[in-house]
C-alpha cells in the first residue's frame, strides 16, 4: 500500500472511530454527578491518602476557580477527552485492522455509552495513567514507566484490580527483565499502604463534610464522605454479595470462553501460549472481584469488558496476526452478553435511544447538561 493510500485509510478510520465516539456520547454523556465532584475535593490534609490524589494535586485549581461546579466538570471532560484521543490515536496507528474493529466495537457497544456516562469518576483518571505507563514502558526505564500506575492507586484503590493487572500482563507476557519484574512490585507496595491506612474517624468525617458544605456552592454527597470512614471490612459487609455475584458471574464465564476460544484458534500457528492467554484472562476478569467491596456491579462489568478489549488490543499488537472470523466471534461474545445482561446506568439515568421517539425527547427535553441535583448550586447558570 502506498503512502497516500495509508494516509487515506488512516483518515477514514479516524473518522469512523470519531463517529463511533459521537454515537456513544449521544447515548451516555451527562454532567459529572455529585459523587464524583465531592471526591474531587478530598485531600491528604483531611487525614486520608485514599482517593485523595486528585483533590490534593488540583486543590489550587479548585480554589482559583472559586470551587464552581463548572471547573470540576471541565476537568472531568478533559480527562474523558484525553482518554478518547488516546484510544482513537492508538487504534488508527495500530498494526492491524482487527484492532481498529475492536476499538469501534467497544465504542459502539453499551461500553462506549457507559464511558461517557461515568464521566468524572476517578476510574477514568486511573485508566489515563495506565495508558501513560503503557506508552512509557518501551521508552523509559521500568522504574519510571511504572510510576503512573503506582500513583493511580492513590487516585482510587480499584487500580489494584483494574490497571495493575493489565500492566503486569503486558510486562510479563514479553521478555521482562529482572528490573521490569521488580518495578511491578511498586503498585503493589502502594496498594498495601493505601489498604493499611486507617479509615477516617467519625470526627474527621464530620470535619471533612463540614469543610465541603461551607466551601462548595453546590450540594455534596454525604455518603461519598462517609465511605472514607469505612475500611475494607466495612465495605464488604455493607451490601449483599449474592446480588453482585449474580451480575458478574456470567461475564466471568463468557470472558473465559472468549479467551479459551482465542487461544484454541491461535495456538496452532504459534501466535499464543496457554500462559499468555491465561494471564490475559486474569487481567480481564480482575475488575469483577470488585463486587466484593462495592454495589456498583455494572461499573465493574464495564471495567472488565474494557480490560478485555485493551488486553486483546495489546495481544494483537504484540503477537498478531489478524483475527479470523471465528476469533472475531469469540472477541464479540462478551459484548453480545450485554443484550441479555445490560449495563444499568447510575443515578436513575438510561441510555438514550436513536429512535424517532428518543430523538424527539432529546430535542425537546435534553438532559445531557442538566445539573445533577434537585437543588441547583448557588449562582448556577448553564450559559
Amino acid at each position: 500500500m502506498s503512502r497516500v493510500s495509508k494516509a487515506a485509510a488512516s483518515a477514514a478510520w479516524a473518522a469512523l472511530l470519531t463517529l463511533s465516539a459521537a454515537a456513544a456520547a449521544y447515548a451516555g454523556l451527562r454532567l459529572p454527578n455529585l459523587w464524583s465532584v465531592t471526591l474531587y475535593n478530598v485531600q491528604v490534609t483531611d487525614g486520608t491518602i485514599r482517593r485523595a490524589f486528585v483533590g490534593t494535586v488540583l486543590g489550587p485549581v479548585w480554589r482559583l476557580g472559586h470551587y464552581q461546579y463548572w471547573v470540576y466538570a471541565a476537568a472531568a471532560y478533559l480527562v474523558l477527552l484525553a482518554l478518547l484521543v488516546a484510544i482513537i490515536r492508538a487504534a488508527v496507528r495500530a498494526r492491524g485492522t482487527s484492532q481498529r474493529i475492536l476499538a469501534a466495537l467497544w465504542l459502539l457497544a453499551p461500553t462506549g455509552a457507559y464511558l461517557f456516562h461515568e464521566v468524572g469518576y476517578l476510574d477514568q483518571v486511573v485508566y489515563l495513567l495506565l495508558f501513560l505507563s503503557l506508552w512509557l514502558w518501551r521508552r523509559s526505564p521500568a522504574a519510571v514507566a511504572v510510576l503512573p500506575v503506582a500513583v493511580s492507586v492513590f487516585v482510587h484503590e480499584i487500580a489494584l484490580l483494574a490497571a495493575w493487572p493489565v500492566l503486569a500482563w503486558f510486562v510479563l507476557d514479553g521478555r521482562a527483565s529482572r528490573a521490569e519484574r521488580l518495578a511491578l512490585l511498586l503498585p503493589a507496595a502502594a496498594g498495601a499502604v493505601v489498604l493499611a491506612w486507617p479509615p477516617l474517624a467519625g470526627a474527621q468525617v464530620a470535619h471533612l463534610a463540614l469543610r465541603l458544605r461551607t466551601s462548595l456552592p453546590f450540594p455534596i454527597r454525604e455518603d461519598a464522605i462517609a465511605l472514607l470512614g469505612r475500611g475494607a471490612a466495612g465495605s464488604l459487609a455493607s451490601h449483599a454479595l449474592l446480588v453482585g455475584l449474580v451480575k458478574v458471574a456470567p461475564f466471568a464465564v463468557v470472558l473465559g470462553i472468549a479467551w479459551l476460544g482465542l487461544y484454541w484458534w491461535r495456538r496452532r500457528g504459534g501466535a499464543a501460549t496457554a500462559l499468555s492467554a491465561g494471564g490475559a484472562f486474569a487481567a480481564s476478569v480482575a475488575p469483577l472481584l470488585l463486587f466484593l467491596g462495592g454495589w456498583d456491579t455494572d461499573r465493574w462489568v464495564f471495567l472488565a469488558l474494557s480490560n478485555f478489549a485493551l488486553v486483546l488490543f495489546l495481544w494483537l499488537e504484540r503477537h498478531g496476526p489478524e483475527l479470523s472470523v471465528p476469533e472475531l466471534a469469540a472477541a464479540a461474545l462478551p459484548f453480545v452478553l450485554l443484550f441479555y445482561s445490560p449495563l444499568q446506568f447510575l443515578d436513575g439515568y438510561a441510555p438514550r435511544t436513536i429512535t424517532p421517539a428518543g430523538l424527539h425527547q432529546f430535542m425537546t427535553d435534553p438532559d445531557m447538561f442538566r445539573f445533577p441535583a434537585d437543588k441547583p448550586p448557588r449562582g448556577w447558570r448553564l450559559n
